[in-house]
């Protein structure tokens, strides 16, 4: 494994999935904000690539987003080398400063309805599945189960 590997190189993929990923606990009009990304065309990437090469890390990478929460609250999300951090808002006070591994994790600081919606999409996605195992018993065994006694095969 290169040194490269498990560094941000590209902010707006992680972004645009993250975004894509949690669409259902989010509000209409959470976006990538593209022109303040970088890096953004290919000569820029293989730049970070080679400052992180040289200096093990870039201070230039970071992506931002445009998240609007279920509650209607509008935010500017950073994503860079640390992670994800709230750096701006518009009404609500008190929201936490600090930077998070995941947008997930940071909606579920802040967002009351987003975990509403969490629970529901992850309910929603086990919908049916029940998980006990769907072998019958037969009637030998089921007596055994009861107490009736063992069965020897």
């Amino acid at each position: 494994m290169s040194p490269t590997d498990n560094i941000l190189l590209n902010p707006v993929p992680e972004l645009t999935d993250a975004l894509r990923t949690n669409a259902w606990g989010l509000g209409e009009g959470s976006s990538v904000v593209i022109a303040d990304c970088f890096p953004i065309t290919p000569e820029d990437v293989d730049s970070v690539r080679s400052e992180v090469k040289q200096s093990g890390g870039s201070k230039r990478v970071v992506g931002k987003a445009k998240v609007v929460t279920l509650e209607g609250e509008h935010l500017v999300v950073l994503l860079d080398q640390r992670g994800f951090t709230i750096e701006s808002n518009t009404g609500v006070m008190g929201l936490p400063t600090q930077t998070y591994e995941t947008l997930e994790a940071l909606l579920i600081a802040i967002s009351p309805l987003y975990v509403e919606a969490m629970t529901r999409e992850i309910g929603r996605r086990f919908e049916g599945y029940s998980g006990a195992q769907s072998v019958a018993m037969s009637t030998e065994e089921e007596k055994a189960a009861e107490g009736g006694g063992e069965v020897w095969r």
